[in-house]
């Protein structure tokens, strides 16, 4: 089922990389690593701009390596529709997954208790690009035991300080 069609060169990007190892998710020494995510295409809006950003956080726990998503409004900004005045950011996480080594991608995988329905129904497949601090991806749906393609993304390490 094609929802939202395949972009060429983005898939021909993905295609180019190889699937990375869980362990490269992670900061030096397997140290927990951020990573900003930019929207490239589909339905979810990209939220790489101030003052909204998205990241996904990476840690190793156990013999696993898991994660989630964190939205952050940051600084001072007003909302006409709701009438908020924010002096000070916010983090809203939501999204727990864990990493799975799969044939030709690494997969986040939503499907973990900590989830609702609508989240443990979302797969990202993860792959290398010719930057090591880039990774490119490909988020779905599944539905019905099938999953349903909606869009690319980046995801770009975002260094310690």
């Amino acid at each position: 089922m094609k929802i939202f069609p395949k972009d060429k060169k983005l898939e021909a990007r993905f295609l180019a990389g190889k699937a990375p190892e869980p362990e490269t998710m992670l900061g030096t020494d397997g140290a927990p690593a951020k990573m900003r995510v930019r929207m490239l295409t589909g339905p979810i809006p990209n939220m790489g701009r101030w003052p909204f950003y998205h990241r996904k956080e990476f840690a190793s726990e156990g013999k696993e390596i898991c994660g989630g998503n964190v939205f952050t409004l940051g600084g001072l900004f007003v909302t006409v529709f709701f009438l908020a005045l924010w002096f000070f950011g916010f983090d809203g996480r939501w999204g727990a997954f864990r990493l799975e080594k799969r044939e030709g991608y690494l997969l986040i995988n939503y499907a973990v208790p900590e989830n609702g329905w609508l989240t443990k129904r979302i797969r990202d497949h993860i792959r290398t690009t010719d930057d090591p601090d880039v990774f490119i991806g490909k988020f779905h749906w599944v539905w019905r035991g099938r999953e349903i393609f909606l869009g690319y993304f980046t995801l770009t390490r975002i260094k310690a300080e």
